[in-house]
């Protein structure tokens, strides 16, 4: 029973349980027939004939007698005739195994109770023979295994039914001649995935058809096996070997037939079951004593991972390498295939939609290969156009050069459609956007939007990223700001950007977490910390913070990113770094920058204590120059310095700009203090409470909050101490709830903040509250009113504070009050600078005017 194929065996099956059923020792033809039966493909031939399946079972199972046999029922004498005949007329044509089809036929040609069965329902031998002739899966008399699991490309190319090819002429002429050899003449197409290597096997079947092939190939057919549908059900030990051997036999005795295996790789291992043979080692004696012709095709990875490895296979096979076609060389390639495009999704493609298919994928989809990727852009962008044509989207049917643009765009999130209006204003004013989140740093903000807008345009080189810098400067000036305030502008969001803290690469080891651990490492499946994250975000800002803190060999790494705009993965894989903007972050030389910023505040308190002396009455002094500029000109050298002594110069030379930022001035924390307050207004306003600083307020915090040495920082800490801690209090004490707007003041005198409650007045209100005779929030240390910008408010007095326990926490003692009583924090100018958590606290214990809450300063 070797030579029944799977449906065949699978009837048998049927039948043995049908005989099982009855306790019969023996199968007899009716139980095959009954097996028959269950074959989805008799079952609708024997429907053609309008003959009821299921009433023929019953029919046949009702003239069946019931045994008493308890074993597994064996073939009678006319199974075993009706197979033996079956066999043989399946053997005379060459093929090799018994197809339920074959069993029907011989069935009639027997003198059987199943034959007489069949004729009394209407149907005889001449009849199925007919209906089998029609049938496009089965052809009595011609059907073959390689008809069942092969296509026939030389048959498609004369029906016109492959894609024309164009551009491959020297592929397909070394293909031709290595099939022209005595021996080795099995061809193996050597490319990366999407260059064409299969539309080069066609290209050839077309000459075949057209005549442009030589005499020897001219009788030739192609045939592409189908190995998935060759193992697909191969169920039973040496069934797989079975078919293949056939295919193998019948390629011989037709001796015409080419065999074409696309990914010939995965041949090597197919089948290969315990005491079983695997799939290329069945053909390599075929191929060695050159009994049959194969082409083949694989990519270079794959065969460098199992061809290399079998010497005695690869020998066999010559390679044609198939290379990336050029961008002239694609355009032409589209231009051959865009009618086949039109007539599918009734389009009309133009002549500018193929060239931008081709460029832009060229430019902006590396990880894939000319033409796969071009063609693949064309193909949805004409789907997209027909479903707007059919939304009623679109009134013309061209496929035009945006409209490539925007899937790509879709792709890949790179935004290289032509700009909008609200686009280019945007663009247009990016300093402004930028300063609206960092204060000063006008070099920086500039050279960053510089790059930006030429990114957008088109206008950065092909082969670097968009740009890339190296910040320098004191800590707590805005460096990081800078990159995060991008990423916002850019994307939406500060964490668009890929943020790596370089402080994590410190040791030689952790260096392959950026690309990937190699082969045989714990990791090696991840992938890069980096390179992933740009494969996944090709169109974003990388941010390398605190670089200098990275090991030395992480350095090199970044040679290849910043000169060429690509890294290699641990898996070869190509990762392009041309639509990212590179910053790195850096601290070097911060002890020197610490040291010039204590000699210019120490300067500056000298000078001070010499404007006091001259208001004192001291005669002859003159106030010192404002020479602040030259100093930073003069720590911008320094830093450079320590920066050339650290990077080596090729690193150095190809970052586009070195940017050193300046230090906060007092006059800059001003602003500093009004994006902190901003800050926290936002938070404030997700749980419904808005709040508002005036002009004292934030001159206070700027004042407090500066510290030339750590930058804009001690500023942050102090907004949370003295303004974030108190509302947080307040808040869970219930004095402000949602729909509330806060109002802090400082009291100059006092030294104090405060926080007031202001409410929306009704409208019934709004006019006598402007004669109301509450007292008015005092701004900028003066006693004049503060009228809200939009709703007219009254401000509202707090009810006293009920008295907390005493426990040794600032903030708690910032709201223990009792009987009319409020603690209050005065600034100690002695003290170290403020958002160090080390102002000093001094109780003062004094019943308040108004009724309102003062607030603490720490």
């Amino acid at each position: 029973m070797s030579h029944l194929d799977s449906r065949t065996s699978q009837a048998l099956n049927q039948a043995q349980q049908e005989a099982k059923k009855i306790k019969q020792a023996l199968i007899e033809p009716e139980q095959l027939l009954i097996g028959l039966a269950f074959d989805s493909d008799i079952f609708q031939l024997l429907a053609k004939f309008s003959v009821d399946v299921a009433k023929l079972s019953q029919e046949l199972q009702s003239k069946e007698q019931t045994g008493t046999f308890e074993g597994q029922p064996t073939l009678s004498e006319n199974s075993k005739r009706l197979f033996e005949e079956a066999y043989s007329t399946v053997k005379s044509r060459g093929v090799e195994f018994i197809s339920p089809e074959d069993l029907l036929v011989t069935i009639f040609s027997q003198n059987i109770a199943a034959s007489d069965f069949l004729k009394a329902k209407g149907l005889d031998k001449e009849k199925v023979e007919k209906q089998l002739s029609k049938s496009s899966t089965f052809v009595y008399g011609k059907k073959s295994t390689l008809e069942q699991f092969g296509i026939d490309l030389t048959e498609q190319a004369k029906n016109g039914e492959l894609d024309p090819i164009t551009g491959r002429d020297r592929e397909v002429e070394r293909l031709t001649h290595i099939l022209l050899r005595r021996t080795k003449n099995n061809p193996i197409i050597i490319g990366e995935a999407g260059v064409g290597k299969t539309a080069i096997v066609e290209g050839l079947a077309q000459n075949i058809i057209t005549g442009k092939a030589p005499k020897d190939l001219a009788d030739k057919k192609i045939i592409q096996l189908d190995l998935s549908s060759l193992i697909a059900g191969a169920s039973h030990r040496g069934e797989f070997e079975e078919r293949l051997r056939s295919v193998i036999k019948e390629t011989q005795a037709a001796g015409n037939i080419i065999l074409f295996i696309d990914e010939i790789h995965s041949i090597i291992g197919a089948g290969d079951t315990e005491g079983a043979l695997d799939a290329s080692n069945i053909i390599k004696p075929f191929l060695a004593r050159g009994q049959l012709q194969i082409i083949g095709t694989t990519t270079t990875a794959e065969f460098r991972k199992y061809f290399e490895k079998d010497k005695a296979f690869e020998r066999r096979f010559q390679p044609v390498i198939a290379d990336e076609p050029s961008e002239e060389a694609a355009i032409e390639m589209l231009k051959v295939l865009a009618p086949k495009y039109e007539s599918f999704h009734k389009v009309v493609v133009t002549p500018e939609a193929i060239e931008a298919s081709v460029k832009l994928s060229k430019r902006y989809i590396g990880e894939r290969y000319l033409p796969d990727k071009a063609v693949d852009l064309l193909d949805e962008a004409s789907a997209q156009v027909r479903l707007e044509l059919n939304e009623g989207k679109k009134e013309s049917n061209q496929i035009k050069e945006e409209d490539i643009e925007k899937i790509v765009s879709s792709w890949t999130g790179i935004p290289i459609t032509k700009l909008t209006e609200n686009e280019s204003e945007k663009l247009l004013h990016l300093e402004d956007t930028i300063h609206k989140r960092l204060i000063n740093q006008e070099n920086a903000v500039t050279l960053v939007a510089e790059a930006v807008r030429r990114g957008r345009i088109g206008l950065s080189s092909v082969n670097r990223p968009i740009s890339s810098f190296i910040f320098l400067g004191p800590t707590g000036v805005g460096k990081t700001e800078l990159a995060k305030t991008l990423a916002e502008v850019l994307f939406g969001k500060e964490d668009a950007m890929i943020r790596l803290d370089m402080s994590e690469y410190m040791e030689k080891h952790e260096v392959a977490k950026l690309i990937g651990a190699p082969p045989g490492y714990v990791g090696y499946e991840e992938g890069g910390q980096l390179t992933e994250a740009v494969r996944a975000k090709p169109y974003s800002i990388v941010l390398l913070d605190e670089v200098e803190k990275a090991h030395p060999d992480v350095f090199n790494i970044l040679l290849q990113l910043l000169e060429d705009g690509r890294l290699t993965d641990n898996k070869g894989n190509t990762i392009s770094f041309k639509n990212t903007i590179i910053i790195a972050t850096s601290n070097i030389g911060s002890a020197l920058i610490q040291q010039q910023l204590q000699d210019n505040v120490d300067a500056a308190k000298k000078a001070e204590i010499k404007i006091k002396g001259q208001a004192n009455g001291q005669q002859g002094q003159q106030k010192e120059p404002d020479n602040t500029k030259e100093k930073f000109e003069e720590l911008t050298k320094i830093l450079m310095g320590e920066l050339r002594k650290f990077f080596r110069p090729e690193l150095l030379n190809r970052f586009d700009g070195l940017v050193v930022f300046e230090p906060l001035s007092e006059k800059n924390m001003m602003e500093v203090a009004r994006l902190g307050i901003n800050s926290t207004k936002k938070l404030l306003l997700l749980q419904g409470i808005d709040l508002e600083a005036s002009e004292a307020a934030l001159a206070r915090l700027a004042k407090e909050g500066y510290d030339p040495i750590y930058g804009a920082r001690p500023l942050r800490r102090l907004v949370q101490t003295a303004i974030e801690n108190p509302i947080a209090l307040l808040m869970i004490k219930k004095t402000f709830i949602q729909g509330d707007k806060i109002l802090i003041d400082y009291d100059g005198q006092t030294e104090e903040f405060k926080f007031t409650k202001a409410v929306v007045a009704p409208a019934s209100q709004a006019q006598s509250q402007k004669t109301s005779d509450q007292s008015p929030l005092p701004t900028s240390g003066q006693a004049s009113q503060v009228e809200p910008p939009v709703n007219p408010v009254i401000q509202e007095q707090l009810p006293p504070v009920p008295p907390v326990p005493s426990v040794n926490t600032p903030e708690q003692d910032l709201i223990a009050q009792a009987n009319n009583q409020t603690q209050t924090v005065k600034f100690d100018s002695s003290l170290p600078p403020a958002g160090f958590g080390q102002a000093q606290a001094t109780t003062d214990s004094s019943p308040t005017a108004n009724g309102t809450l003062n607030g603490a300063v720490g």
